[in-house]
């Protein structure tokens, strides 16, 4: 392999190095992605489809962070040419003092959501109940599961300069 002067070098093509390297090359930045392991591995921490994603957050700020996140994920779709956030819905449920803390966070927000009951939360979801009613929670919409490798693996971007996994090496040129 020759040298080449990159303006940056980014270690480690997982989730946040990947994500690093896509926004770099996006803004015109020559950016060199390096990682030990193959592109995909399951080494690291974000590995894997069981990663969630949510709007369920005490703090507003984290709350509107996932607002934020969310076109985002959306972007990064089309660019990757293939799906990689699933949005199936989530639920949360616990003592009614979390439960009021997050709800209230959410509707600073204006995230939304569907509050239930003991017993709305047993009758909608009977296989989660295990011999008692699930704690009050809520049901959000937005909520789901992203493929963390499908999207460090597709290097965050096909398309425009694009950063591409090939071999430990990618680089936006």
């Amino acid at each position: 392999m020759s040298a080449r002067k990159v303006d940056v070098v980014v270690v480690g093509a997982g989730a946040m190095g990947s994500s690093t390297a896509w926004w770099l090359a996006r803004r015109g930045i020559d950016v060199a992605l390096l990682e030990q392991f193959e592109p995909g591995h399951t080494r690291g921490s974000s590995h894997g489809g069981t990663r969630i994603f949510r709007f369920a957050y005490y703090d507003p700020m984290y709350v509107r962070m996932a607002q934020d996140a969310l076109p985002l994920w959306r972007e990064l779709e089309d660019d990757a040419g293939e799906p990689l956030l699933d949005t199936t819905g989530a639920i949360d449920h616990g003592n009614s003092a979390s439960i009021e803390a997050v709800a209230g966070a959410m509707s600073a927000c204006g995230a939304p959501f569907e509050r239930l009951g003991t017993t709305e939360g047993s009758e909608r979801w009977p296989a989660m109940r295990r011999n008692r009613a699930l704690s009050p929670g809520w049901w959000t919409v937005p909520g789901g599961r992203h493929g963390c490798r499908a999207a460090a693996s597709s290097g965050g971007a096909r398309g425009r300069r694009a950063v591409r996994g090939q071999g430990g090496v990618a680089s936006s040129r």
